[in-house]
């Protein structure tokens, strides 16, 4: 590992800095950047204690350096059009076009990765097996090229959020079908005699147990933890979250506040075109039937909600709880 790190220490620091820089390019609080950049470092550093990632070639090589840093900037594009207020298909267009585009070029890389344990297919059966490693990328990487041309077609047709969710579909099928392929090819070579069944070495279960207790420990961070609060001024309110964009209004803009029991806008199909969710805060730019584009800095957790028109634009907010909700209302309230 040590090895690798010094081989590569310029390409660490490059990409560690552009990923930085694109997440904090965007717009976001600080834990989006420390996210990506944590989640950037420890792909590496998982494939560096690899030793079979040392035989890869160059090229190979540079998709696992560069996947998280363009998607970083693709992430940044896509948030600040979204803030300037630019038409939302726009965000789209560009989102499916990167996706697209992204698998074109791991499609085509996908049959020249070596057997290692950190890029391509990594499955038991292509792991033990040089034939059934080269057999399933091959085919992988047509599903992906596949998946790719479908992203950026879906993208161009007026299908709205359809298209959005095809895209998804299809990138989990091309994910999803080369694991069966390789399976099924690891059946035919034992009826054939080529493969013997081999138990799972106690190493890969410790090192698959670890990764995976890290994988659902960074997952329940990201799905459970969040926060924002309330900053009163003078002139205007500001509400700061480490989790997102922080967002302040002047009272002097507001032209109309209503306090709602229960958020009316759960009764139709919500989109998020930027922002950060999780299942404890929903904030960003939202499109609904109800209300349009608006803007939502919400608990889930709370039912109640207030609404603001702010220059023609609505923004939802809460807090915590039905108590929190109603101070926000009469602080606000009272400004008018």
């Amino acid at each position: 590992m040590m090895e690798m790190i010094k081989k590569n220490w310029g390409k660490i620091v490059l990409t560690s800095a552009v990923v930085l820089a694109a997440s904090l390019a965007g717009g976001y609080g600080w834990v989006m950047p420390v996210v990506m950049l944590a989640a950037h470092l420890l792909c590496l550093l998982s494939a560096f204690g690899d030793k079979r990632i040392h035989t890869q070639s160059r090229k190979a090589l540079g998709i696992l350096f560069w996947i998280m840093p363009v998607g970083s900037v693709l992430l940044a594009v896509i948030s600040r059009i979204s803030e300037s207020g630019a038409d939302d298909d726009l965000a789209s267009l560009i989102m499916d076009c990167g996706l697209g585009f992204l698998f074109l070029v791991m499609g085509n890389y996908m049959p020249k990765f070596r057997q290692n344990g950190v890029i391509g297919i990594r499955v038991k059966w292509t792991l033990e097996n040089e034939e059934n490693w080269a057999m399933t990328h091959r085919f992988a990487g047509k599903c992906l090229m596949i998946a790719g041309c479908c992203c950026i077609l879906f993208a161009f047709l007026p299908l709205g959020m359809a298209g959005d969710l095809l895209c998804m579909a299809a990138i989990l099928i091309a994910v999803l079908i080369p694991g069966i392929y390789s399976w099924r090819y690891y059946k035919r070579q034992l009826q054939s005699g080529k493969v013997e069944k081999k138990p799972v070495s106690q190493k890969a279960l410790i090192r698959g147990s670890i990764f995976a207790a890290v994988i659902i420990i960074f997952s329940v961070w990201v799905l459970f933890t969040g926060s924002m609060h309330m900053v009163y001024d003078k002139e205007s309110f500001t509400i700061e979250t480490p989790d997102w964009k922080n967002l302040t209004i002047s009272y002097d803009e507001i032209t109309s506040l209503d306090y709602l029991e229960e958020d009316p806008s759960g009764n139709f199909v919500d989109r998020r075109t930027n922002g950060f969710g999780n299942l404890v805060l929903g904030m960003g730019t939202f499109k609904n039937d109800l209300y349009g584009t608006y803007i939502r800095y919400t608990y889930t957790s709370c039912p109640s909600c207030v609404v603001l028109t702010v220059d023609g634009q609505t923004v939802v907010l809460n807090g915590k709880d039905e108590a929190a909700t109603k101070e926000i209302y009469e602080r606000l309230e009272s400004t008018r």
